[in-house]
């Protein structure tokens, strides 16, 4: 009887090993190949997964190309590669193999809604990961642990390429192709990673009919490109916009004269096309991230419009969009600003700079925020940032949007936040510019944790719980919800950013917060 036991016992012993190991290192077979990934507090997640080619070579300053399949188990336990940047947010990368994304999902996850998220960093630096590596503190940290768990979603994010070799446009590359453009590879790297998730996030648990798309800062702006991509639609279901402007982009002809002297500067303006493209391709990528970061393009073809002026003709993906930005966005700038020189802004400084990003309106910027009004030159430039590139833009494209598509607006009101994003230390003490619930502080309550991946505590947590809530959700609540703990008293939006006034004069193109040397 004992023999006769002992094959079910054994059995029984490799079941449970089996399931051990199934419960530790999760496997899954994607369209490219499979991929084991790791368990946590519940969490699968699968770390560093290609989504296209690595765009080396020949596919260098090309549109992403589908990955190289594989057959043996990819083991996922790590984040991929970053794209190359200078040291900014994180350590810096040299490395173009970066085409990678993330997944965490609930175990035993199910048609569950999906949330992809897109990273900030002015499109030329950060990642989809949690970079820990910063000279201003710890973060930012994207792992979507919290988020899945609290959300009872799908949780993706990603790398797409950067600056120069992102988004460089230029004649020699028009001629490549039928539709003679250029730039913008940084956002058809997003619209492959959507397409990925399409094909694959069933496999772990996700419902592909059920995709939110959304970024903060730059990646905020990527949500409003998508949004008026043709390629991009039926590609997500929801968006939401975290402290963006209206996504003002140059023609493309202008984004070509204005990057001739990249080229130029790289070593590869040479007297054909041919030999252009081929020089750029044979680069080194130090050539690439040394002269400047050009941005995405109007260009007629990838991006038809621009942004609002699409949402104005009701030419876009039409889908709910939760748009919004935090009460103090400017801060974050005007602080990097006072760390570049090595002191507080004084009135001359905020002169100069609102002379070159006004012209002729400086005047009128200056009696709308009168010095009187604020404690320094910097707290004021800061409030000139808030009001002119973010929260006014914002609220323009909330109000292009409402006739046509569910939209809601959300304005993020915590005067001393957790923080998820390394923010800029003030040159002088105590600070003149108090930073307060600046650009970027809202990440450590839509991802469930600090910097340091610690999870947020107290009120911090309650605030966290609500809007984690309200992002999976996507467009439940009121028209308009300010995010605050305790929640604070109404104002009129508006009124309170002038947005009267910069609609007036318009608002800049670019952040115009760097001091001018004299």
């Amino acid at each position: 009887m004992r023999a006769a036991l002992w094959p079910c016992a054994l059995l029984g012993l490799l079941l449970a090993t089996q399931t051990a190991r199934a419960d530790a290192a999760p496997q899954v077979q994607t369209a490219s190949g499979p991929v084991v990934g790791q368990t946590v507090d519940g969490i699968a997640r699968f770390l560093g997964i290609p989504y296209a080619a690595p765009p080396v070579g020949e596919r260098r300053l090309r549109p992403p190309a589908p990955p190289v399949a594989w057959t043996a188990p990819r083991i996922a336990d790590h984040y991929g590669s970053a794209c190359p940047q200078l040291p900014r947010i994180g350590p810096g990368s040299t490395d173009e193999d970066c085409l990678f994304l993330n997944v965490w999902a609930p175990v035993g996850a199910k048609d569950l809604p999906v949330m992809v998220f897109i990273h900030g960093g002015s499109f030329n630096a950060g990642d989809g990961g949690d970079t820990t590596r910063n000279p201003n503190g710890p973060g930012p940290r994207y792992g979507g642990t919290d988020l899945a768990r609290q959300g009872h979603a799908v949780v993706v994010t990603l790398n797409y390429r950067l600056g120069t070799l992102g988004f460089l446009a230029a004649p020699a590359l028009d001629a490549e192709n039928r539709a003679h453009t250029s730039g913008n590879y940084g956002l058809l790297d997003q619209v492959a990673a959507l397409h990925w998730v399409q094909d694959n996030i069933a496999r772990f648990g996700g419902d592909p009919r059920r995709v939110t798309v959304f970024g903060e800062s730059a990646g905020g702006i990527s949500v409003l490109y998508l949004l008026a991509m043709p390629r991009a639609g039926g590609l997500f279901q929801r968006a939401i916009v975290e402290s963006a402007n209206d996504g003002t982009a140059p023609p493309l002809a202008t984004a070509e004269a204005h990057d001739k002297p990249v080229v130029a500067a790289i070593g590869c303006d040479k007297d054909d096309d041919a030999a252009t493209a081929d020089c750029l391709r044979a680069a080194p990528v130090s050539a690439f991230l040394a002269h400047g970061g050009p941005l995405p393009t109007i260009d007629g073809h990838v991006i038809p419009n621009a942004p609002r002026a699409a949402f104005n003709a009701g030419f876009f993906n039409h889908v709910p969009v939760l748009i919004g930005t935090n009460a103090d966005e400017g801060t974050y700038f005007a602080t990097v600003a006072e760390k570049s020189v090595g002191r507080a802004l004084n009135q001359d400084d905020r002169q100069a700079i609102e002379a070159r990003a006004f012209g002729a309106h400086a005047a009128d910027v200056d009696a709308a925020y009168p010095p009187s009004a604020y404690p320094s030159p910097g707290a004021a430039l800061a409030a000139i940032v808030t009001d002119s590139f973010f929260a006014c833009p914002s609220a323009a494209v909330r109000e292009a949007l409402a006739p046509i598509v569910p939209v809601q607006g959300y304005e993020f009101r915590q005067p001393d936040p957790a923080r998820n994003f390394p923010l800029p230390v003030a040159p002088v003490s105590p600070p003149d510019i108090p930073l307060g619930d600046a650009h970027t502080t809202e990440l450590a309550y839509v991802f469930g944790h600090d910097g340091e991946g610690k999870p947020l505590a107290g009120h911090d947590a309650a605030l966290s719980a609500r809007m984690i809530a309200q992002w999976t959700g996507a467009t439940a609540g009121a028209p308009f919800e300010t995010f605050a703990e305790p929640a604070a008293a109404p104002r009129d939006f508006g009124e309170a950013h002038h947005c009267l006034f910069w609609a007036s004069i318009g608002g800049p193109e670019a952040l115009f917060v760097s001091v001018p040397r004299h």
